[in-house]
């Protein structure tokens, strides 16, 4: 909860509608996929 506390005091946040998922396994795991 601290970290989170500093960065949110630094300005290092986005408001709930600006948040985007990352998905890194996405990228990665088709991939490896059967059939693709």
């Amino acid at each position: 909860l601290s970290l989170a506390q500093i960065a949110y005091v630094q300005g290092l946040f986005v408001s709930a509608d600006q948040a985007e998922p990352v998905y890194v396994r996405d990228e990665v795991s088709w991939k490896k996929l059967p059939g693709r």
